[in-house]
């Protein structure tokens, strides 16, 4: 029993390995069969990531050709910008040196007004007194030929002599209205400026 026992276990193992043999000659006429479609394919494939590789990577070099481009634009820029800045502070350098110079020429006819007006009070001040002198010489000259003579036929050119002195008092007398008005005139320009 023992015999038949290994006998058909011999059997067993013997068909199995030929049913495993049958079956790897099997895989192997389906490789050899199967193996040019997936060659073709697997070519396939590579010559489609080749294709996709040579599209993309021309436009990867595009792109960084443009961001190069764009980084130079942007220097460029800012370049501009800081060179744009520098001549905005000199033109308002050159302004603020304008203004001043403008403010300087703004108050030179108020500093000529007030030198001329007393230029002009300081004439008319010396006018008077050299008009005043001279009336005084010519009536003290008369008065001393007055009294010497002593005789009254030259009272009436004394009166003549004083009325010709109110006349001369007068104008000194209008002399300090001119001065007192060009005073105001000054004064009130001061204060237009002022306010």
């Amino acid at each position: 029993m023992n015999d038949t026992l290994l006998m058909i276990l011999i059997g067993l193992m013997s068909l199995t390995l030929l049913v495993l043999a049958w079956a790897v000659i099997g895989l192997l006429v389906v490789a050899k069969r199967e193996l040019p479609k997936l060659q073709r394919q697997v070519s396939d494939i590579n010559g489609r990531v080749v294709q996709v590789l040579d599209e993309v990577i021309p436009t990867l070099q595009g792109a960084t050709h443009t961001l190069k481009e764009a980084e130079r634009a942007l220097h460029e820029a800012a370049e501009t910008i800081e060179n744009l800045h520098i001549v905005s502070d000199n033109i308002r350098h050159k302004l603020e040196v304008a203004d001043a110079i403008g403010a300087r020429v703004r108050r030179l006819p108020e500093r000529t007004a007030r030198v001329l007006g007393r230029l002009m009070h300081q004439g008319f001040k010396l006018g008077g007194r050299m008009l005043s002198q001279q009336l005084e010489k010519r009536l003290q000259g008369r008065r001393a030929t007055v009294y010497d003579d002593a005789t009254p036929i030259h009272a009436a050119p004394i009166d003549e002599l004083r009325a010709e002195a109110q006349p001369a008092a007068q104008t000194d007398s209008a002399l300090p209205t001119a001065e007192s008005a060009s005073v105001g005139e000054a004064t009130t320009q001061t204060n237009h400026k002022e306010g």
